[in-house]
């Protein structure tokens, strides 16, 4: 089965290798090398109309980060952060890519991929001012809002979606932010979940998202994983599978942070 799984991988078929993959870790479940081909399958099978394939590749690849935390585990869980725009998870992973290898080769590109994940952070925040609040990025010209799409996602998950309904300014700065993602990407996540009940309860889960995306980023992870599991269980009752799925990825990153690898299997 491992073979197939990498035949598939090989010959650009991810579907065919999880499911040869699955097959194998039925049969030797605490095999990490598996984990992570599973993790890469479901990586290569995920696209911006297909996110769901993040959250099985993340769970994969923390599981044999779990096991065995390996130069290569660390280097490909650090470009599936980067590939779901998480900048600072993947420079926390570059770092610990960098200090595990021991090839030359290998970690002078852990190195250089490390300083472009610090060098796209510094620009970053450079430009957190200017879309630092919902008015300032309505008002930044078209090519800044371009440039600034990653950022402001990130800041609209943190700080104005759950002010939409008090502020109609967070409200049509998400809705643009929604149209410009899914025009220049292909990505609809901001849209979906935007589709969400206006209804008091819906605040709240959005509120806790919020909550969970801070609390990660301060390094409070077992109080982020409780905002977040309030946040999935509400965004499942409304069958919002978009702020489910960001709930269940702030829930993994926590603990994974907190080195908690029963609890991680689970979630």
């Amino acid at each position: 089965m491992r073979l197939q799984g990498r035949a598939g991988l090989l010959s650009c078929q991810p579907e065919q290798s999880i499911e040869k993959y699955k097959r194998a870790i039925l049969a030797k479940p605490e095999d990490a090398d598996l984990q992570l081909e599973l993790g890469i399958a479901f990586a290569l099978n995920a696209n911006g109309t297909n996110p769901l394939e993040y959250e099985g590749a993340l769970e994969h690849m923390l599981k044999a980060d779990q096991k065995s935390k390996t130069p290569e585990s660390l280097y490909d869980s650090a470009l599936l952060f980067q590939q779901m725009q998480l900048p600072i998870q993947a420079r926390e992973r570059w770092s610990e890519a960098t200090a595990a290898e021991s090839i030359p080769e290998w970690k002078k590109e852990s190195n250089q991929q490390l300083e472009a994940s610090q060098n796209f952070l510094l620009a970053r925040e450079r430009r957190v001012t200017a879309l630092s609040s919902p008015i300032s990025y309505l008002v930044a010209g078209e090519s800044e809002q371009k440039e600034g799409e990653e950022l402001a996602l990130d800041i609209a998950t943190r700080k104005w979606v759950d002010q939409i309904w008090q502020s109609p300014d967070a409200k049509r700065a998400v809705q643009h932010l929604g149209f410009l993602l899914l025009r220049d990407h292909h990505d609809d996540w901001l849209r979906d979940l935007l589709r969400i009940n206006f209804l008091p309860e819906a605040q709240t889960a959005l509120m806790r998202l919020a909550e969970a995306a801070r609390l990660n980023l301060k390094g409070e992870h077992r109080h982020a994983a409780d905002a977040a599991r309030s946040a999935e269980e509400i965004f499942e009752r409304f069958h919002n599978p978009a702020g489910a799925l960001r709930a269940r990825l702030e829930i993994v990153y926590s603990l994974d942070r907190r080195d908690n690898p029963d609890d991680c299997l689970v979630s």
